[in-house]
This record gives C-alpha cells, sequence and structure tokens, in this order.
C-alpha cells in the first residue's frame, strides 16, 4: 500500500476549467441505490470536466462512505477498505489493506500514522497534513490543466452504480495518462485506471461496494494503542535511500543540498526536506503538476563508482536510480524511462545555483 491512488489522483483536480457544459443522462436513482434529498433535485445534470472534478473534490473530502476496493498491479489484486467520516469540521479517513501482515494508514484532519504489524509510525502532522497538500494541488492543477486533453463519456456502471468517465491524455510523451469513473449519484470517485503510452492500463483501482451515509463515528478512527512507536527511519522502498522520521532535529524542511536543473513542463517544486544524519546524509525533493507526482531522492557517494541505471516498475510508478560523479540519484513517478534519466542528469548541488547567481 505504497500509495493511496485514488485520493492523491482524483482530490488533485477539482479546479479545472469548465468546457462547455454537456448533458450525458438523467439522474434516475438504479435499484439498491439510496438518494440524498441534493441528488433529486434536478432530474437532468450538466456535466463538464470543471464541475464534475470539483463536486469529486468535495465529495471526498465532506461526505461519509465506506469503499471496498480492489487494487491491480503487477500482476496482483490486493484488497482494500477505505473509510472517510466527515464530523463538526473534523475529518477521519482509514485506508486498510485486507491482505497479509496489517497495514493501514488513519488520519485525523491534519494527523496521519502508518501502522505494519504492530509498529506505528508518525507520518506527518500541521502544514505537511493530506488536506494542505490537497489544497496546494488544487491550485498546480489550474495553473497546469493544458498539459491534458480531458475527454468526457458516459454512462457506464461500476460496482452496480451509473457512473461516468473522465480520460485524461497528456498533451506530451512525459508523463502517463489516466482515466476515472465517477459516481454519478455521489460523485465519488469509483475506478481510477493509470494508462501508459501504448493506451495500455498499467495500473488500476476499482470499488466494487460503496455504502454512503455508513454508522460511523470517530471512535472507529482511533489509534491503536500498545503499538510499538518507530520514532527511528521509516523505509520509503527497499531499493530507495532510507527516509529519517519527522524528528525535527535530523531533518530541515524546505531545504535541500541539491536542485533539479530539468523537468517536464507544469512541474513545481512543492516539499523539500534533508537529513542531518552522518550515517545517511540526502535529499528529499517531491514536485508535483497538480495530477502527477515526482520524488527525486538524492545521496551524497564516498565513492565515486558509477552505477549503471536501475528501471523497475511498481504497477504505473517508475523507479529508475542511477549513481555518477559523487551522488546518487533515484527517481519516482508516473514518467517515462527517458524522462526520469533526464531529470536524474540534471541533478546539481545548490550551491552552484547560488554561486551563479551572485
Amino acid at each position: 500500500m505504497s500509495k493511496l491512488t485514488i485520493t492523491s489522483l482524483v482530490i488533485h483536480l477539482s479546479l479545472l476549467c469548465a468546457a462547455e457544459p454537456v448533458v450525458l443522462w438523467a439522474a434516475e436513482p438504479e435499484h439498491n441505490q439510496t438518494s440524498t434529498a441534493s441528488e433529486k433535485t434536478s432530474k437532468s445534470i450538466q456535466l463538464n470536466p470543471g464541475s464534475m472534478l470539483s463536486r469529486m473534490g468535495n465529495a471526498m473530502l465532506d461526505s461519509n462512505y465506506r469503499l471496498s476496493l480492489v487494487y491491480l498491479h503487477d500482476g496482483r489484486v490486493d484488497s482494500l477498505r477505505w473509510n472517510h467520516l466527515y464530523e463538526e469540521g473534523n475529518r477521519f479517513d482509514k485506508l486498510e489493506n485486507l491482505q497479509g501482515v496489517r497495514r493501514e494508514v488513519i488520519s485525523h484532519n491534519s494527523d496521519t500514522y502508518l501502522i505494519m504489524d504492530n509498529d506505528l509510525i508518525h507520518l506527518s502532522s500541521n502544514d505537511d497534513s493530506p488536506v494542505v497538500r490537497w489544497q496546494r494541488q488544487l491550485s498546480l492543477l489550474a495553473k497546469n490543466q493544458k498539459q491534458y486533453k480531458i475527454l468526457l463519456s458516459g454512462p457506464s456502471r461500476i460496482a452496480g452504480r451509473r457512473s461516468y468517465q473522465l480520460l485524461f491524455v497528456p498533451n506530451d510523451g512525459e508523463r502517463l495518462g489516466s482515466r476515472i469513473w465517477v459516481d454519478f449519484l455521489s460523485g465519488l470517485p469509483l475506478s481510477v485506471d493509470t494508462i501508459d503510452n501504448n493506451g495500455r492500463v498499467v495500473e488500476q483501482m476499482m470499488t466494487v461496494e460503496l455504502h454512503l451515509e455508513g454508522d460511523m463515528s470517530a471512535a472507529d478512527f482511533d489509534i491503536p494503542k500498545n503499538m510499538n512507536l518507530r520514532e527511528n527511519v521509516f523505509e520509503f522502498n527497499s531499493q530507495l535511500p532510507v527516509q529519517a522520521s519527522l524528528d525535527k532535529s535530523q531533518i530541515n524542511v524546505n531545504k535541500s543540498s541539491w536542485t533539479v536543473g530539468w523537468l517536464p513542463v507544469g512541474f513545481e517544486l512543492t516539499e523539500s526536506m534533508k537529513t542531518n544524519r552522518d550515517a545517511s546524509k540526502y535529499s528529499h525533493l517531491i514536485f508535483n503538476d497538480g495530477m502527477t507526482t515526482l520524488s527525486v531522492f538524492v545521496e551524497k557517494m564516498t565513492n565515486s563508482e558509477p552505477m549503471e541505471p536501475r528501471t523497475e516498475y511498481r504497477g504505473g510508478t517508475l523507479i529508475y536510480d542511477i549513481a555518477w560523479q559523487d551522488k546518487r540519484v533515484t527517481v519516482v513517478g508516473s514518467i517515462t524511462t527517458p524522462v526520469a534519466d533526464k531529470i536524474a542528469r540534471s541533478v546539481i548541488p545548490a550551491t552552484d545555483i547560488a554561486t551563479a547567481q551572485e
């Protein structure tokens, strides 16, 4: 459960400018679908990408729901459950992997925790909260909407519910596309596909059951007691540099010893940090265009032995690892290998930029 695919993909889309509205179908509830008063206010809904994405963002943040999901990637099928509660201005989330070792992500407004078996890891708080990140990315996508062609079609059916489809086709060959099915009545995303440049689905998250306004309370999102609190290190990936815990004495946020000289059009630096540990000095930079996220890890090398590029795919996510000169660079994101290589080879010390500007 390396990423919250639906959350990270859909919430960040809600500020797309509206195109000409299109009436797709009448909003008549199907059997076994529960309609709220607001859903019954009109028998037809004018749909366009901007209004639909805005509706999705609001629905995911301010509705109460339980989603049962399957996650298809790398020849595997994982089963997940996602609960969301909005109560008296507070938002609670729990994403559970229902197979193998216990793995959960629990979020209380600005605090996010990862549970791995009996270990508890505090991932973020305050200005690093998911809600704040989503707000930042909304403004980014409003600026970068021209990087994608958006196609609207429907109706279709997912999990027995009427839905419509949004297809996002990148205007360059530097990032991957996406296809999202949205529930007509609730506005929630029911399925998300990641599509490569050959039109193949390389990753899919699909809802198999949706319950709206379920019987939930804040107590359902309590952090379990008697967990082993891990405060030392958290490995982002077995092939990547080690990410230290959020110990402010060991991590400097918004400061990096390195900078990236080239990025695809539209990507901006949204977060950065570096460790102060002698055993693991590295920088982590995060870039976003409002829809796609890139992570760049840079570690100072003690020897100058070059390393041939290593490429690995996790679903629709590329992990590209290379070492040369005095650094090791790992690029992670839904991009192509040539783009990752170009990004990695453009990394230079931040002091070089400062010197050039003097």
